[in-house]
């Protein structure tokens, strides 16, 4: 399989996807790509504004497209173990996880505002590569990994966990303590975190 984009660069088109779906739903939407001297420090901590305020955390992995050759009619999505991992910790401390996957199967297709769609990840799934079609109907089998549509998506976000920023800020920033490091660069599988004001 041939991958043809990196993570990052899917986040530029998930991340104001959903957070333009949420939005008419919520008081407030904050994308985070986390960084605990940054997003998680002591200013953050003190604003006025998150102040006496209840957040449901919603953890999403961009996913890239891969596909096996040019012109293909399908692509292909890779779960990784280690995904499960994070989101059977982020379940454990309140929070949900899910994948968002823009349909796309060449480089050039980043410029027709494409679809997007979202996949719940299962609690104790497994790896695994499932195969998508770009010209029919979405539908998958799998035991690890349900596509979610906004109203489920919604679901999912009402089942977690309302909690203040700092207790939120504070399991982010001690997942690192949990989890398995991907490489010896640290971890790769970086989600971003929505913060959802209720």
């Amino acid at each position: 399989m041939i991958s043809f984009m990196s993570e990052h660069s899917v986040e530029y088109l998930v991340v104001p996807h959903l957070k333009t779906l949420l939005e008419p739903d919520y008081k407030a939407v904050i994308p985070l790509y986390f960084w605990n001297s940054r997003e998680g420090n002591t200013y953050s901590k003190y604003s006025q504004q998150l102040r006496g305020k209840l957040f449901k955390i919603l953890a999403v992995y961009p996913r890239r497209p891969k596909v096996v050759s040019y012109y293909s009619e399908t692509i292909f999505i890779k779960f990784n173990h280690q995904l499960f991992e994070r989101a059977n910790f982020n379940a454990e401390c309140g929070f949900d996880t899910i994948a968002g996957l823009p349909l796309i199967g060449d480089i050039y297709d980043i410029s027709l505002n494409p679809s997007i769609v979202y996949f719940n990840l299962f609690n104790n799934g497994g790896e695994e590569i499932l195969e998508l079609s770009l010209t029919n109907d979405l539908s998958i089998t799998s035991k690890n990994v349900a596509l979610i549509d906004q109203a489920q998506i919604k679901q999912i976000i009402e089942g977690c966990k309302s909690m203040s920023w700092n207790n939120a800020v504070f399991v982010i920033s001690e997942s690192k303590y949990f989890l398995t490091p991907h490489s010896l660069f640290g971890d790769m599988y970086k989600p971003v975190y929505y913060f959802i004001e209720v």
